[in-house]
């Protein structure tokens, strides 16, 4: 049988023992020690894992959202001039404009055609002397003292200045010694009254006016240098003494003239008066009274009626006159033209000059002096024109 063990022996076995149990406990604690710090390394691993795509995902939205919000800003810049509002603002802002702009320049083209108006108003004022060295004169005092400002007339004036000829230039007649009635005022049982129905006012769209009479239903006389240089799409018309002797109906004149009657200057006149004469077609037939040309020549001293359109001071327009005082009469003859003291000024160039009876026209205005002022005979005009001998029926010479 064997021996019972010892208490050494016993104790030393329960303290090998408990030794053994604390060193398979550490052991354990060790292991669980390592196996918890495992799973902390990969739950942290996870955990930063995790946020980082948290963070990724976070930037990612917040670039979307600043795209998205530069695109709203973007749209809502565009809403701005897209709205129906802003639009219909700026619609009327911009029409306003530019009625504004039209208006200025409407304001200033009108002032500016106003002032050449007046301008040739005063030049056509200045050269009413009959004699072209004073008109120029005059027209020195307008440049000198500044009233005329236009830079075509002014650019005009000093050419003309510069390159005249003594003795040479235009100018218009004043009124003579004689004296004028305006034809509203005679008697409308008048003869002459009557037969200003003949007679009326030349004008063209360029401004120019004078005196024309009818020959026949279509046919009208005047100056050439009346109508010169005028062409389609020019415009010229013939306004005939009414009635009540004013203005009446207007006729439109056709360009250009259907024949010009030359003649070589008249010694006696220089160049300053061209004696050419127009015959002129209205675009429709006239049923008005006409006048005759003589076929004859004129004599001295000669009584004369005339009858013009011309413009009167101080009431500053055209008016129809007739002059037949014992100062309209003649006093030279020439040998295309003659001399004459009738009371005519500036818009009466063309105006007819009549006998005492007014049957014949013995002669056509073309403008002189202040005292003494000439005509182309009528006998000239109707010898040198083809267009006259036929109205006329006569030979050819």
């Amino acid at each position: 049988m064997p021996a019972e063990p010892s208490d050494s022996d016993r104790e030393k076995w329960l303290s090998e023992q408990s030794f053994r149990e604390r060193e398979l406990a550490l052991k354990e604690r060790e292991q669980a020690e390592r196996e918890a710090g495992g799973f902390e390394a990969r739950k942290w691993e996870q955990e930063r894992s995790l946020r980082e795509r948290e963070l990724s995902i976070s930037e990612r939205a917040q670039a979307t959202s600043e795209q998205d919000l530069a695109l709203r800003q973007s749209e809502a810049r565009r809403a701005r001039w897209s709205n129906p509002l802003t639009v219909a603002i700026l619609a009327a802002a911009v029409a306003g404009l530019g009625s504004a702009v039209v208006a200025f320049v409407n304001g200033r083209e009108s002032q500016s055609l106003e002032t050449t108006r007046t301008e040739s108003a005063r030049i056509l004022e200045m050269i009413k002397t009959g004699n072209a060295d004073k008109a120029a004169e005059n027209l020195k005092f307008l440049m000198d003292a500044g009233l005329v400002e236009n830079p075509r007339l002014v650019s005009g004036i000093k050419t003309f200045l510069a390159s005249r000829t003594p003795g040479q230039g235009p100018s218009l007649p004043v009124a003579g010694t004689g004296s004028f009635e305006p034809v509203r005022e005679l008697r409308e049982t008048d003869p002459v009254r009557i037969l200003a129905r003949a007679v009326g006012e030349v004008r063209s769209d360029k401004g120019s006016i004078c005196t024309g009479f009818r020959l026949s239903r279509n046919l009208i006389l005047t100056p050439e240098y009346c109508v010169k240089g005028l062409q389609p799409p020019n415009s010229l018309t013939f306004a005939a003494i009414s009635s009540k002797g004013e203005a009446g109906e207007t006729s439109d004149v056709i360009l250009p003239p259907k024949e010009v009657i030359h003649f070589a200057n008249d010694p006696s006149l220089g160049d300053s008066i061209p004696l050419d004469i127009a015959i002129l077609e209205t675009t429709s037939p006239l049923n008005e009274m006409l006048l005759t040309l003589s076929a004859f020549a004129p004599n001295g001293q000669q009584q004369l009626v005339a009858i013009a359109v011309q413009w009167l001071e101080p009431a500053g327009k055209m008016e129809p006159i007739i002059a037949r005082d014992a100062a309209c009469s003649i006093r030279e003859v020439h040998p295309y033209t003659f001399a004459h003291t009738c009371a005519l000024s500036g818009g009466a160039a063309g105006a007819p000059l009549l006998s005492s009876d007014g049957t014949l026209v013995l002669g056509i205005e073309i403008g002189g002096s202040p005292t003494l002022q000439f005509a182309v005979s009528s006998d000239q005009i109707v010898a040198n024109s083809k267009t006259l001998q036929e109205l006329y029926h006569m030979a050819p010479k």
